[in-house]
């Protein structure tokens, strides 16, 4: 069986880093851009051509690609074009960008020759790209085929669109060049606007989290309390999950990328049940007026292992261990958590500011417990 001709984002596992591997492509600035742009009218008189353009492209990218000269298939990159949602019957615009970035090699600056396909009134941006091979055999051949035909050519300094035309293009392909997120990482970092609204389930949505977990209580000793907490590193016969090439990992602190390794998460995961747990705690709070002016917890322990047990369908034991490790790193502290609820969530540097810190002997922040630090009674108005 022949190795495969091309890669794609779909088949790119996005918690790896090797997401972020994508060719380090270099612009000119556009004061320094002393090329045109160069426009070809794409016609779609019969239904089809705009589809044999692109496959046309996509053969020709791999005949020059495809040799173990230049490195094997892994050097290219092809995604789905989505030629089907393209409008039978209509022109488009195939913009030809040349001199403009290049790659840094071994021997010199590699120059890097984009084209892109507009449609009227698609959003979407079909584009092609070559570091090795020129497209004037491509576009000759297809010139040749009635496939395009000459437009216009946006000299620069001279056509008052060349540069803003040059930027669009530059911004467009560096955003279509990157490898999306992983779904888990952008529905946990989606930053609501407004609080969770308990009445509202809509208002609730995984794609509207935020953060309302407290902050970890002590950061200093933080690492090594989670390495010296007993119940994350035992009843379980899983080895830890290895997050060295995780692309999220620097969206963890370090006590936590070792408590998602112990319950076998990637940080984007971990993340994201993290902000459910935390908003669905919120709401819990939010709703218990007595407890809440009683001093009472609105959840225990079992309770937290519960929710993570029903949610998610884990085993008890992974439950326990994760909420072992969120109680060592004072994330579980209701007294902590009410302030935000009051409030109505705030900034982690807000809660920080609340929380009365005293300096022991060691000059570790503790909590004052005299002073009760988040300690309240009674809850803003609903609307």
């Amino acid at each position: 069986m022949p190795p495969p001709t091309s890669v794609s984002a779909e088949g790119i596992d996005k918690n790896s880093r090797l997401a972020d591997t994508t060719p380090n492509i270099k612009f000119f600035s556009p004061d320094k851009y002393d090329f045109p742009v160069i426009a070809f009218n794409c016609t779609n008189a019969v239904g089809t051509i705009l589809w044999r353009v692109v496959e046309f492209a996509k053969r020709w990218l791999l005949s020059q690609y495809n040799s173990a000269f230049y490195g094997g298939p892994e050097i290219l990159r092809m995604e789905k074009q989505e030629v089907e949602k393209v409008k039978h019957w209509e022109e488009g615009t195939l913009l030809l960008l040349e001199h403009a970035c290049w790659i840094e090699g071994q021997e010199g600056k590699v120059p890097v020759r984009i084209m892109a396909l507009v449609m009227p009134k698609d959003p979407r941006v079909r584009f092609w790209y070559s570091a090795i091979a020129s497209f004037k055999g491509l576009l000759l051949r297809l010139d040749e085929e009635g496939f395009i035909h000459p437009k216009r050519t946006f000299e620069p300094k001279i056509d008052k669109h060349h540069r803003r035309l040059y930027v669009w293009m530059r911004d467009a392909f560096m955003e279509a060049m990157e490898v999306p997120h992983h779904p888990d990482y952008l529905n946990a970092i989606t930053v609501r606007s407004l609080p969770p609204d308990p009445s509202n389930n809509l208002a609730n949505a995984p794609t509207q989290l935020t953060d309302y977990s407290p902050p970890i209580a002590h950061p200093s000793t933080s690492l090594r309390a989670i390495e010296s907490c007993e119940p994350l590193y035992t009843s379980t016969k899983d080895p830890p999950l290895d997050l060295s090439t995780d692309r999220y990992i620097h969206a963890l602190a370090p006590p936590e990328r070792e408590i998602a390794s112990q319950v076998q998460l990637t940080c984007s995961a971990y993340l994201l049940v993290k902000r459910n747990f935390f908003q669905a705690w919120w709401v819990d709070v939010y709703r218990s007026d007595k407890k809440v002016k009683d001093g009472e917890n609105v959840r225990t322990n079992y309770a937290h292992e519960q929710w993570l047990e029903k949610m998610y369908e884990w085993s008890r034991s992974r439950c326990k261990r994760l909420v072992a490790g969120w109680r060592v790193l004072g994330l579980l502290e209701q007294g902590r958590l009410v302030p935000w609820v009051l409030s109505g969530g705030m900034l982690v540097d807000d809660v920080r500011a609340m929380e009365v810190v005293e300096e022991d002997g060691d000059g570790e922040g503790v909590m004052g417990e005299e002073e009760g630090a988040g300690k309240t009674v009674g809850r803003p108005r609903r609307a």
